[in-house]
This record gives structure tokens, sequence and C-alpha cells, in this order.
């Protein structure tokens, strides 16, 4: 069964919780000096200044919503298998969140294939919501590793201004997929996000 971009459609649900940090609340990984550290995929990412680490409860009640967007845009029941791992907020507009879920050559298929289904569900989500978008697809380097990546610009539907962007990254990682989604609404929180995210590091050998 391919697995589903839940945690990338967070801009769908637009709400404004409040955020903690306590290492306990995490679902995988630990932070330490304010680096997330993941031992089984061996990444450690920076956390920006301003972004606060967003709690399990706020997780759950996230991926909730997003995971009703998926299945009216699926149009089928969804049942997640991914693991949340850190998800950040700035403010309403300005978010982080990624999540890693095993991957099984002889269950899911091949990869490339599972990647591209997974990039044309966020779609389909964004079109069943009425949402007017531009997208584009390429390639990028996180931590000198290649990612897989998606750019989907916002807008409102007259599409005379922009709401926000949203850059998906994807990539599989010590047999599982890591996936990356970073939205935002002005360059100076893309470039903090963006720019702590590319000096990741990637710490065992792929």
């Amino acid at each position: 069964m391919k697995h589903l971009p839940i945690f990338a459609l967070i801009l769908i649900v637009i709400v404004i919780c409040p955020s903690t940090q306590a290492q306990e609340e995490l679902f995988e990984g630990r932070i330490v000096e304010n680096v997330y550290k993941n031992e089984k995929l061996g990444w450690e990412t920076v956390i920006p200044a301003g972004w606060v680490v967003r709690s399990k409860s706020e997780i759950a009640r996230i991926e909730g919503m997003g995971k009703e967007a998926m299945e009216k845009a699926l149009k089928q029941k969804v049942v997640p298998d991914h693991t949340p791992l850190l998800y950040l907020q700035k403010d309403q507009f300005n978010r982080f969140t990624s999540a890693a879920q095993k991957f099984d050559l002889k269950r899911d298929g091949r990869y490339k294939d599972q990647q591209e289904f997974v990039f044309k569900s966020i779609i389909d989500a964004y079109r069943t919501q009425g949402i007017t978008f531009d997208r584009k697809r390429g390639k990028e380097l996180i931590g000198g590793l290649e990612f897989e990546s998606m750019q989907v610009t916002l807008y409102t539907p007259d599409r005379k201004k922009v709401i926000a962007h949203q850059i998906v990254y994807d990539r599989l990682i010590n047999e599982r997929s890591l996936m990356v989604s970073v939205m935002f609404n002005n360059d100076a929180d893309r470039t903090s996000m963006v720019d702590s995210l590319k000096k990741s590091r990637f710490l065992k050998k792929r």
C-alpha cells in the first residue's frame, strides 16, 4: 500500500494552537541544544530561532484534519502508518513538518512510483479543496543528499494574491522514506527554515 502525505497538507486546515517544546512529546528523535537528532535516519538539523516545536497532541489534531482532507481527495479511507518526526511553527502561515515511513520494495513496488503517487496526492487534495495553485517539480540538495522536490504556490481564487508557498522534499534513507514540508508566506521565514534544513547532516552511510 502506498503511503499518504497527510503531514504535508497542513495549510489546508489553518488553525493556531499553543505550541510547546518538550522532549518527551516527540514521536521519534530528540532535541539537544536546539538540534533535532534522529538516530534511525542519521539525520540532524538545527531548529531556527523563533520556530517552536509542536506537541504530540497538536500534531494529532493537525494530522486528523489532514487525514479528512486526503480521504475526501482520494474518495477512500486512509490508514496512516508513517511516524511524525519534527513539527515546527513560526506563526499561522509559516510551518515545518517531517515524517518517515518504512519502505518495503516487495510490498510497495518501485520507490519512484510511490514518490510520484505521493506528490500527485498532495495536488489532488488541493484541487479537491478548491485551492488555486501553481506547482513546479525539481531536485534539491539537503545535507549533501539529493531529494525530489515540489514547490507549490497557493493563490486567492482570482490569482491576484499569493496566500503562501509550500516546498515538499522526499527521499529514501536507510529503507525509510523521509518527507519534509516547509510552508511560508515571506522571504525571511523561508530563508531561515530552508537554509537551516539544507544544512542538515546525515551521519549514516547510504
